[in-house]
């Protein structure tokens, strides 16, 4: 799977490359486009990022709550009358 995504990202970026060119030779200014590419890059990946985030939070979480179930259910069953 990694290939395949690191294959697809060199065809993406060729691509790219080759319309920023061509709008240059037709005197087109890409400067501006490729910059707000950038940034609209960056933004997606904070966005992406506080996601995942709030996810694993989630996740970390649920996770506690299941395991303080088990640790207190088996506390209970394990838990023998030491004073009868």
């Amino acid at each position: 799977m990694g290939f395949s995504f690191a294959g697809k990202a060199v065809y993406t970026a060729v691509w790219i490359a080759a319309v920023s060119l061509f709008m240059e030779l037709l005197g087109f200014s890409t400067q501006k486009w490729l910059t707000a590419g950038g940034l609209g890059t960056v933004l997606l990946t904070l966005a992406g990022r506080e996601v995942n985030y709030g996810l694993l939070g989630i996740s970390l979480r649920q996770l506690t709550a299941v395991l303080e179930s088990l640790i207190v259910d088996s506390n209970i069953e394990d838990t023998s009358c030491d004073f009868c």
